[in-house]
């Protein structure tokens, strides 16, 4: 079961041979898929930094192969490190990045590849260099170079010194302020603290700042951010925020969750003390937008996700736009979850403050009710149903306000017309708080049933359990509808007789259609490799041909079984009879002390030799399939087990639920 990764990616990028043979000693090493920014990274393991021409090619290839994923990048880790070719992979780096920022080309010559400096020659070139250097060190990191590229201002330029002279004469041409003297008042000071929590305070001027320094450089947008980078600003939304109190140190930290609604972002706030963590807590609020400089990290405390490590931190101020529903007739939502929902319901819902957003934004939008349908639970109920009911109140309350204003108007008018107009008004009220526009709250509860069956063995046969020859088999498919639109691309199997694979059985087929990226993606079979083989009639016949009457064996085989059946009927091929044996139930009853039973999980259990980046591919999981049921077969014989049908007595019908 040997697996040439390189070369499928190879073949997929239509990589020329005469490439091919000058990187023959290149590995795939790994895919690094990002589904948050949607890119794939391929780590290519080489002896050294490629040739600029190769590496440009295998970029170029493998962006045009791959046109349905969003960003592609090849990432190279060489066994030798050197800098031979830093500079010329320096240039074009800068011209990666010229569709981004107009102005890369400008730095190509200023390069000291001695000591890994830019030279600049103004201080304008320094600003605009340090906005692009995160993302130059990035790609070389990616090109395969452990170096970090900084920029230095070189103070002896002549245009430095005419740029402080035209400075000095402009200085000398403008005259002196005139300088009122009034009485001096004492003044409001405002303080902010950087992020190395010393517990020094800087004195500023500047009430927008709450950590750290001013920020004058413009954001970018989260959606950009790829991998590590120093010295990042963005700007963002605080929807939510979390607070961790060490108990064996003095180290607090605040998490601001932000987005600017390109992406999202974990932003941590540091702070050392009780007193800068409850001064934080305090100035930090949700529902504010702030631009924030910092490094982003890789975490490790949350999830390995990419985090930015907040040095500085000012208020920005921007109206939040609330959203409205203009349409003249309002929706009910029959089907909302609130946070009572794990892991399915994003509004907030808020025990200890007795809110519910999703109730608080149905009635602002001007709904007239919502369903409430939580998984597994009714917490929700009572807070929505005090909030509904406080609601409503008001409701009933300002039509009754405006009935005792309308009768004391009567009352006092004198013009006939003008009463008349009064008591239209107040019949239209009287009859409006019979009916009153009230938010109505409907409230149910999402269940799932239990399926009480164990299907061990389907059809079972009175044939030995230990001499009989199986065919252990798997599917790969486009989706998982197998009476729909889906439909099979691989068929894999192998004979298994005694304990040992006596044959095998391998075979893509051609769907007629694109095959899905996700399932690309999963599977690495493409459109390419399925071009000119057989169709899902013509493998599935011949799959019934070899495998004859023998008793079949898959892994969660109802969902292979599935699509064998859907084939059979869809081309007329006859009715699926064969007896099958589920290797997932039959490890949940022969292992009940185990709480995971995919084929990952058993291949370690049962000591079974194993590639997880070849998971996924019908030949590779029907022999890692056969190989786990040969011993299972081996612990059953060892329990007095002789028939197939005997798999139904491994647990009691009263036992099941």
């Amino acid at each position: 079961m040997t697996d040439n990764k390189i070369n499928i990616l190879f073949d997929q990028i239509k990589l020329d041979d005469v490439t091919r043979e000058k990187l023959k000693d290149i590995k795939l090493d790994k895919v690094k898929v990002n589904e948050k920014n949607g890119s794939w990274t391929f780590v290519l393991e080489c002896s050294g930094i490629l040739d600029l021409d190769d590496y440009k090619k295998i970029d170029e290839l493998g962006n045009k192969a791959f046109k349905n994923i969003k960003s592609v990048y090849f990432e190279i880790i060489p066994k030798e490190k050197n800098i031979n070719k830093l500079k010329e992979y320096y240039i074009y780096a800068l011209e990666k990045l010229k569709d981004i920022v107009i102005f890369a080309d400008i730095f190509s010559d200023r390069l000291n590849t001695e000591n890994y400096m830019i030279e600049v020659v103004n201080i304008e070139e320094e600003k605009k260099i340090n906005e692009i250097l995160p993302k130059i060190n990035y790609l070389l990191n990616l090109f395969g170079f452990d170096v970090e590229l900084n920029a230095v201002l070189n103070e002896n330029s002549n245009s430095i010194k005419l740029e402080i002279e035209a400075e000095i004469k402009k200085a000398k041409e403008t005259k002196p302020l005139e300088i009122k003297h009034e009485e001096s008042k004492p003044k409001k000071e405002f303080y902010s603290k950087g992020n190395s929590d010393s517990g020094d305070f800087s004195k500023t001027k500047d009430p927008k700042v709450i950590i750290g320094k001013v920020i004058n450089e413009a954001p970018m947008q989260i959606k950009d951010i790829v991998g590590e980078f120093e010295k990042v600003t963005i700007e963002g939304y605080v929807y939510g925020i979390e607070y961790f109190e060490s108990s064996k140190s003095e180290f607090r930290i605040i998490t601001l969750k932000i987005t600017d609604y390109s992406d999202s972002i974990y932003c941590k706030v540091f702070c050392k003390g009780d007193k800068i963590y409850e001064e934080r807590k305090k100035a930090l609020k949700e529902k504010q937008w702030y631009i924030i400089r910092g490094d982003i990290k890789n975490d490790k405390f949350s999830n390995n996700e990419d985090v930015l490590n907040a040095n500085d931190i000012n208020i920005v101020e921007k109206d939040s736009d609330k959203r409205v529903d203009n349409a003249s007739l309002k929706r009910v939502e029959l089907h909302a979850h609130t946070m009572m929902s794990q892991m399915d319901g994003i509004t907030k819902l808020d025990l200890g403050k007795h809110t519910c957003e999703l109730v608080e934004r149905c009635i602002d939008m001007g709904y007239r009710g919502v369903a409430i349908t939580d998984h597994n639970g009714c917490q929700a109920f009572p807070i929505s149903f005090g909030i509904i009911k406080g609601h409503n109140k008001k409701v009933k309350s300002k039509i009754k306000d405006a009935i005792k204003e309308l009768e004391t108007s009567i009352e006092v008018c004198e013009d006939e017309m003008e009463k008349v107009a009064l008591e239209n008004k107040l019949a239209e009220k009287q009859e409006e708080l019979k009916n009153p526009p009230i938010f109505k709250g409907l409230y149910g509860v999402e269940l799932t049933l239990v399926d009480d069956t164990v299907n061990i063995v389907v059809r079972p046969s009175g044939e030995s359990l230990i001499d009989s020859t199986y065919v252990v088999f798997d599917t790969e498919t486009t989706g998982f509808n197998a009476g729909g639109a889906d439909s099979m691309i691989e068929i894999g199997a192998v004979k298994l007789k005694n304990g040992e694979i006596i044959d095998r059985f391998d075979e893509l087929i051609n769907p007629g259609r694109h095959i899905p990226d996700k399932i690309t993606e999963l599977t690495l079979i493409t459109d390419e490799m399925v071009e000119g083989c057989g169709t899902e009639e013509e493998v599935t016949k011949r799959f019934l041909e070899w495998t004859g009457n023998s008793p079949m064996v898959a892994h969660n085989a109802k969902f292979d079984i599935s699509f064998i059946s859907s084939a059979m009927k869809k081309y007329g091929l006859g009715e699926f009879k064969n007896t099958v044996i589920d290797t997932l139930e039959l490890s949940r009853t022969l292992d009940q002390g185990f709480a995971r039973h995919s084929l990952s999980a058993l291949v370690k259990r049962y000591d079974i030799p194993w590639d997880e980046d070849s998971h996924h591919r019908a030949d590779y999981d029907a022999e890692g399939t056969a190989l786990i049921f040969a011993k299972m077969l081996k612990k059953l014989e060892t329990q007095k087990y002789e028939k197939i049908s005997d798999l139904d007595k491994l647990i009691s019908k009263d036992e099941i639920h």
